[in-house]
């Protein structure tokens, strides 16, 4: 039973892809990302995210409370003098799938912070689909907000006031490489619509 309700919840998240357009400039959400290793690679972990798209570095960290459970967060500064600090919470669960053997299935929730000088604040409210297979890992991945003025300026859909809601999604791929004991790599390209956001990480296991 418990594995029917996961099959359904999968495939209403992919249907997603193809119900929701987006009309939302990727970069209004560039700081938003996956922020998970598989727990056969490390069960605590510390370290740097680069992202090639924009120049940003953050500072991340992910902790398996269970086999199953995980939270994780990061943080960064962006290039930009106006935006002062990115924030990320987020928490997992992992799925084990009796009829293969090393495929998971990863159901991820998180909020995402953008805050500025300027006290404009960007929050993102993300969940995601992970397909975990061995060293390679597969997201859907999608977005809510509260619409804000500039929304309403540019006309985004469904912004005809403050109050109301957008969404976005984006897919992400992602490599995992054990570089030493200690240390590993992680490749990974997130891609909305047309538009390509590669990105390197370096992590210490704790």
């Amino acid at each position: 039973m418990k594995e029917v309700i996961f099959k359904l919840i999968f495939i209403v998240f992919f249907l997603n892809i193809f119900c929701f357009s987006e009309n939302i400039n990727p970069s209004t959400y560039d700081y938003v990302f996956n922020n998970y290793i598989p727990n056969k690679i490390t069960k605590n972990n510390i370290g740097i995210k680069y992202s090639f798209k924009n120049n940003q570095k953050y500072i991340l960290s992910q902790n398996w409370i269970t086999n199953n459970l995980y939270i994780g967060g990061y943080f960064g500064s962006n290039n930009n003098q106006n935006e002062k600090i990115n924030y990320t919470l987020n928490l997992g669960y992992k799925t084990d799938l009796s009829y293969f053997k090393d495929l998971k299935i990863i159901y991820d929730i998180g909020i995402h912070n953008k805050r500025s000088f300027s006290d404009y604040d960007s929050k993102w409210k993300k969940i995601s689909i992970i397909i975990n297979y061995n060293i390679f890992t597969l997201s859907y991945n999608y977005l809510l907000s509260n619409c804000n003025d500039s929304d309403i300026l540019n006309l985004i859909d469904s912004c005809s006031n403050v109050d109301d809601i957008k969404n976005a999604s984006f897919i992400g791929f992602d490599f995992y490489n054990l570089y030493t004991n200690n240390f590993f790599i992680n490749f990974g390209l997130k891609k909305s619509k047309t538009s390509l956001f590669p990105y390197i990480s370096l992590r210490y296991n704790l």
